[in-house]
């Protein structure tokens, strides 16, 4: 008797996770859009992100984790549903931080975060999905792994700056950025 192999590695490409309510800065004219968890294996996703402005920054590490079984980082953005336009885009990993001092247990790192200044509080609504999956997961914090000039969104979500120049938003603050951005961007959690 022979037994074929299933393959297990089934691609389905952006699956939505979240809706929320953005508004553009020009026109203050509301719509809604939609945060999209991509797959690196999908090829679709690969050539969204590649052509795509504000997510671009997450290229290269798809590509990289396209040829692994289990891929290191997850990869996320958010479109604006009439447009189609980018709004936000994240990749994101876990890590064990023993040797931080202030925060030494599990954290979600935010490796990449690109913003559409298009968009009033752009970064709101993807920020508020990233703790809330942080808490499921019993991450003890949020952190940024990249470099950015305009830190204006990360105080506003009450991101604490370390002494070696992270960005940190402990597990005690997740809930009040969750509030505040369900208050004002209208999320919904599909998932």
């Amino acid at each position: 008797m022979r037994i074929n192999n299933i393959n297990s590695n089934i691609n389905f490409g952006k699956t939505p996770l979240m809706k929320c309510i953005v508004k553009r800065e020009d026109t203050k004219e509301k719509s809604e859009a939609t945060l999209y968890q991509l797959d690196p294996k999908d090829s679709g996703d690969l050539n969204e992100v590649f052509y795509s402005k504000k997510a671009a920054c997450m290229y290269p590490s798809m590509e990289k984790d396209r040829a692994r079984r289990y891929p290191i980082s997850e990869y996320y953005f958010i479109k604006d549903d009439k447009r189609g336009e980018v709004i936000a885009s994240a990749q994101t990993s876990r890590h064990y931080r023993r040797d931080n001092v202030e925060f030494p247990r599990l954290t979600t790192l935010i490796e990449e975060m690109n913003t559409n200044n298009k968009y009033v509080n752009s970064a709101e609504p993807m920020l508020a999905f990233l703790a809330n999956k942080a808490f499921d997961r019993f991450d003890e914090s949020l952190t940024t792994g990249f470099y950015t000039e305009d830190t204006t969104f990360l105080k506003r979500a009450k991101f604490s700056q370390t002494k070696n120049g992270d960005w940190v938003l402990p597990e005690k603050r997740f809930n009040n950025l969750i509030d505040n951005a369900q208050k004002r961007s209208n999320i919904e959690f599909i998932i």
